[in-house]
């Protein structure tokens, strides 16, 4: 497999775990919300990362959601479903993690975080390649 195929399934398996974590931190009693969107937009970022490196779209480190979607439209004009619902996650990458000042979501707002994640990895998912998804978890 090249190696940029590889890296692709790699930001995929990534974005799968991150979305494991947040499904776990919703589940948990009590709920960690924070956790959870955390997750999600890790989860959406990592999908979008690997849709950019298997059209070899090269992007700077960052945590804006926006910018990688500006970034895949010309490659995948799909991921324009996207825009109005992930950009919101771009918050939850950085502040969710500190004490301060940290506005906490709640149950809700990580449960649609977390929809979110599901609707951009069938998007991303729909738009590779069934060989470059072969082996990786079919949820």
């Amino acid at each position: 497999m090249p190696p940029r195929i590889e890296l692709v399934r790699q930001w995929l398996a990534k974005a799968d775990d991150d979305l494991r974590l947040a499904d776990m931190a919703l589940a948990a009693r009590p709920p960690v919300c924070w956790g959870a969107a955390f997750h999600a937009e890790q989860a959406v970022e990592k999908l979008l990362k690997a849709l950019l490196t298997f059209h070899a779209i090269e992007f700077e480190k960052t945590h804006s959601i926006d910018y990688l979607l500006e970034l895949c439209l010309p490659a995948c004009p799909a991921v324009e479903a996207l825009r109005d619902a992930a950009g919101d996650l771009t918050d939850y990458a950085v502040e969710a993690r500190y004490p301060f000042p940290r506005t906490e979501p709640s149950q809700a707002e990580a449960s649609e975080s977390i929809r979110i994640a599901r609707q951009a990895r069938r998007l991303v998912h729909s738009a590779l390649p069934k060989d470059v998804l072969e082996g990786l978890s079919p949820a």
